[in-house]
């Protein structure tokens, strides 16, 4: 995909893409006219907020840190 970066893990390499292919259709989610800002707002909040809450629940807390 075009200006895509690569992010690495511990685990895996991971593609940050700015549009993808699904179901044979290039979806550019943020870069569309069609869909309202607040819409776009809400989902990112939402992917992000539930992202987050879940990966917490990994995280290990030690003293004094």
């Amino acid at each position: 995909m075009a200006n895509s970066t690569t992010n690495t893990t511990n685990v895996e390499k991971l593609e940050e893409v700015t549009s993808f292919k699904y179901l044979g259709t290039t979806l550019s989610l943020w870069t569309s006219s069609y869909i309202s800002f607040t819409t776009k707002y809400r989902l990112c909040k939402s992917l992000v907020v539930s992202i987050l809450l879940y990966g917490c629940e990994t995280w290990t807390l030690h003293e004094g840190t």
